[in-house]
């Protein structure tokens, strides 16, 4: 029998390592770099052996003899691996194959994508056939002997040699690789079978970006016609992606936690209300379905999604009336009551109704068989108890004709002798608008617009919507339970409800603190109605500009400034405001307003007659200082702006920036945007300012910051064709013979990996955010402090994002610096190592999913050193919404020689963002070793270009 041995490449940390397979369980062997050639050239002598020794001792065919003592066999595999013992002993003519080494076990092949992988140390001896190892493990072996022509491929349909034919099994060959975070450039790797020696133009990788985000970048599908597993893109749109409410996008992005959902099929089944619970059994488990109903002997629930749904809309009713009974008064505590005390099915059908557009249905479109196969009573119910409501007799026409399917428009078209075969809906609706409008009757009786009502009326038949005054309580109830998210809409319910009960079943965890509470955000009803009522005018605003329809949102933007000067001169809302601090300002009506009009002003500027206004709207948000004083400094820009270029006064900018670099509210990546629009215009000959603005102009500016270090790199890149897309860039290794396409940032971690940074991440800042979360994790989570938890649901203080975060901590903080500073490398990574194992299923400020694992993370917490993390911390500390932002892109460490090396990363066209040159500024003055790494297009390589010069070339 025959025993096959195959080389693939295998990447881990950053580094290619050589990975022999020898057996079906797929065991590999690493090994010491001193080791490599060595066991190279046994593995492939003993496979020589194996081969010849079988294939001389089973068959008689003479075509065997091609084989010599000098057959070669193709593998994968140049890298750097870990260790080993001594050798591999590989038993030639049986199937037995022993060997003593260190094994790194691969987990099940659905848990590839984790990058856990265990180390052991033992014997590996299986017993398997020729023909199971050929078939699980290496589709097509190739054979090469001295003779060029001779080449013989081993088929694993078929245990018999083949002359000069090459087979190639392509949907079997399979590919083994692990993804981590550590590692950016490994890709799926084109495994060519040809009769010439292998070409740098057969081995083909597609960087991990690329991988997973095609649609991303411009196309390369011309290029990589050869590799298999590359995710060629399709002609039809791409998938829209969650909206920001979404329980997708929730799941996916809003809990970090290892233990959560692992993909997304799992979200899926969580959201499906067809399916049954099942029992949780370890607090890995995810809510997920029965997967096999045939199953009879595993457990289950009757429980439904939907009534998981429901069962927590009604603790969320209870617990509203509980805790702000203020807010309701008796006849909207009497509804919620009500609501409690209908039928099952009735409240079923209402939470989804509730969660879709409010608008009008039809009944017979609306389809929920996991409610009622027949939902007619159960809307007649609702109908009886005034939650729904079934007349729209007073709707206005275009309200009527949007229920209509284009067909039944085009239908009411033909009645009334108006055919217009090829007009789209919309079309038809602007005829039978003008139509009704200019006719009556013969009669005179009755005009055309009754008689239209009456056939759409029948049309549509039963319809229902749901009632404005339970709608607008239920909102307020979610309103206030999800106040600190501030998740009111209808689409944040099933988002809501699905934390309660991911909380309430373990799957989902926060930190534990104390909830403090001084008194209510909302002191009376009035107070919440009027946010209720500026938070869904903001939302209007926000879906018209989603719709680009610019003028139902200047419109909307001119309502919020009436709201808001109204606001402003009410001294009792006014007062109230200014005794809450900051962070619990936002949870008032004037901010609301004042954040519509920081979105609805850009609306304003489309149009050149609103110019005027948004000077005026500027300068009112400007001259309050009660809301939004974090938007201070934007406010100030936008208004330069508009007064330089747009109206041509240059000294009234001029003021407007003097004001700004005064006002204290101002933070230091706002002031310094504003001190380069300064310097330009004092520098501005051609309708610029007088000597004496100049001057005073010139006292209030700062100079400008230092250039960071830069280097250039050259690179190739895929032409561009498509507007928005990343470009592509192309890196070829003539030692490995491979093509690698990848995205800018992973082409500079390639760089910065030949340069001896072995490791390294394009995070922009998230690990580092991530080792102060875990670092000051007791001053965030454990320090009492009042007002900073309103709910069981935060991940964070609200005070977080405020500078006041570091006012209310600040003996804790310094002292929580000091002990930083002096910390030992021990002492430190013992602390990361600590609250990394206790809270790695937390939902916090930590990203856990970007972090990468311990034995990675704690070199280079060694490598970056106490003192560079306390600043750095403290920086974050100060002002975590300013300094959360601009962190450079990559972070890249050596673990042997314990240096570390900032670096952001530049395209061609690309410049450094005000955020980004003072996060440079503030690590270089720190001690930190930063770097601007410029990538240069050297020329872009096209396929079809090349193709062209070869032609003319031949000629």
């Amino acid at each position: 029998m025959l025993m096959v041995i195959k080389i693939f490449k295998y990447s881990m940390d950053g580094s290619d390592d050589d990975v022999i397979i020898i057996d079906e369980k797929i065991s590999y062997t690493l090994v010491s770099p001193s080791k490599i050639h060595e066991i190279k050239k046994q593995a492939i002598e003993n496979f020589k052996e194996t081969i010849r020794n079988s294939l001389v001792k089973n068959s008689n065919d003479d075509s065997h003899q091609h084989i010599k003592n000098t057959a070669n066999v193709g593998y994968n595999g140049i890298g750097r691996t870990s260790s080993s013992k001594d050798d591999i002993d590989l038993a030639s003519n049986t199937s037995s194959v022993t060997s003593n080494y260190v094994v790194n076990e691969l987990p099940p092949r659905e848990k590839l994508n984790t990058g856990l992988v265990s180390n052991s140390v033992g014997n590996v001896n299986t017993s398997t056939s020729f023909h199971n190892i050929i078939k699980d493990l290496v589709p097509t072996i190739i054979v090469k002997s001295e003779n060029k022509s001779d080449e013989y491929s081993i088929n694993p349909n078929h245990d018999t040699l083949l002359s000069n034919s090459i087979i190639v099994d392509s949907e079997k060959q399979r590919r083994f690789s692990v993804t981590t975070p550590e590692l950016k450039l490994f890709s799926s790797e084109l495994k060519a079978t040809s009769k010439e020696e292998p070409s740098p133009k057969n081995q083909l990788k597609l960087s991990y970006q690329l991988s997973q985000s095609p649609n991303k970048f411009v196309d390369i599908s011309e290029y990589m016609e050869g590799i298999p597993h590359f995710p060629h893109k399709k002609k039809r749109s791409p998938k829209k992606s969650p909206l920001k409410a979404s329980p997708k996008r929730f799941l996916k992005n809003k809990f970090s936690s290892k233990c959560n959902l692992q993909n997304k099929r799992e979200i899926s089944k969580v959201l499906n209300f067809n399916e049954h619970l099942m029992p949780c059994t370890s607090k890995e488990e995810v809510i997920s379905p029965e997967k096999n109903n045939s199953k009879k002997n595993e457990p289950h629930y009757d429980q439904t999604m939907l009534d998981v749904y429901c069962t927590q809309f009604k603790t969320l009713l209870y617990d509203s009336i509980l805790n702000f009974p203020h807010i309701f008064n008796l006849e909207e505590i009497k509804v919620i009551k009500s609501f409690c005390d209908h039928s099952t099915l009735s409240k079923k059908l209402y939470i989804r109704m509730f969660t879709r557009k409010f608008t009008w249905h039809r009944v017979s479109d609306i389809k929920y068989e996991e409610i009622a196969q027949d939902l007619s009573e159960v809307f007649h119910e609702l109908e009886f108890r005034d939650y729904v409501s079934s007349d729209y007799s007073k709707e206005e026409l275009n309200v009527l004709f949007d229920m209509l399917k284009a067909a039944e428009v085009k239908t009411l078209c033909k009645e009334f002798h108006l055919q217009d075969s090829c007009g789209t809906k919309l079309k038809h609706v602007q005829i039978l608008l003008k139509y009704v409008t200019s006719q009556r009757t013969l009669s005179g009786t009755s005009d055309s617009k009754t008689i239209l009502r009456k056939r759409i009326a029948g049309m549509l038949g039963h319809c229902i919507k749901l009632c404005d005054i339970p709608r607008e309580i239920f909102r307020r109830v979610l309103m206030v339970y999800t106040l600190p998210q501030q998740q009111i809409t209808e689409n944040d319910l099933y988002v809501q409800l699905l934390m309660m009960h991911s909380v309430q079943r373990g799957t989902t965890k926060f930190p534990e603190y104390s909830v403090l509470k001084t008194g209510h955000i909302f002191i009376s009803r009035n107070e919440a109605v009027m946010f209720q009522k500026a938070y869904e005018l903001r939302q209007s605003l926000q879906e018209a500009i989603v719709r680009k329809d610019w003028k139902v949102a200047q419109n909307i933007t001119f309502t919020a400034s009436e709201e808001f000067r109204l606001v402003l001169q009410d001294n009792a809302q006014t007062s109230r405001a200014r005794e809450l601090p900051f962070f619990l300002r936002r949870f008032t009506s004037g901010s609301i307003y004042a954040h519509a009009l920081n979105e609805g002003i850009d609306t304003l500027k489309k149009d050149k007659r609103f110019l005027v206004e948004c000077v005026t709207l500027l300068e009112m948000l400007i001259d309050q200082d009660i809301y939004l004083l974090h938007y201070r400094g934007f406010w100030y820009e936008k208004l330069a702006l508009l007064l330089q270029h747009h109206l041509h006064n240059a000294t009234q900018a001029a003021d407007v920036i003097i004001k700004a670099m005064n006002d204290s509210h101002v933070n230091e990546v706002q002031q310094y945007t504003i001190n380069s629009r300064g310097l330009k215009l004092h520098d501005l000959k051609k309708g610029g300012l007088n000597k004496s603005m100049k001057r005073k102009l010139y006292h209030n500016l700062n100079e400008v910051l230092d250039s960071p270090p830069n280097i250039t790199i050259k690179a190739k890149s895929v032409p561009s064709y498509g507007a928005g897309l990343k470009r592509v860039y192309i890196e070829e290794d003539e030692v490995e013979h491979t093509t690698t396409y990848s995205s800018v940032e992973e082409f500079a971690l390639s760089y910065y990996k030949k340069q001896g940074f072995i490791r390294g991440q394009h995070t922009e800042g998230s690990i580092i955010i991530s080792l102060y979360g875990l670092l000051f994790w007791d001053v965030i989570y454990e320090t009492p402090v009042q007002n900073v938890y309103q709910s069981s649901y935060q991940s964070y203080p609200l005070d977080f994002n405020y500078p006041e975060f570091y006012h209310n901590r600040k003996d804790i903080i310094e002292n929580k610096l000091k002990e930083i500073k002096n910390m030992s490398s021990e002492l430190i990574q013992n602390l990361v190592r600590e609250r990394y194992e206790k809270y790695g299923d937390v939902t916090s400020i930590v990203n856990w999913d970007r972090l990468p694992r311990i034995n990675f993370l704690l070199p280079l917490v060694v490598s970056l050193g106490p003192k560079l993390l306390a600043k750095i911390c403290e920086r974050l500390i100060r002002n975590y919404r300013m300094a959360r932002s601009g962190f450079p892109d990559l972070l890249v460490w050596s673990p042997n020689q314990l240096k570390f090396k900032f670096v952001e990363v530049k395209g061609p066209n690309d410049h450094l963002s005000d955020n980004q040159i003072l996060w440079l500024d503030f690590l270089s003055n720190a001690g930190a070793d930063v770097e601007v790494c410029h990538i240069k297009t050297t020329g872009s390589r096209s396929a079809k270009r090349t193709k062209t010069t070869d032609a003319q070339n031949d000629t």
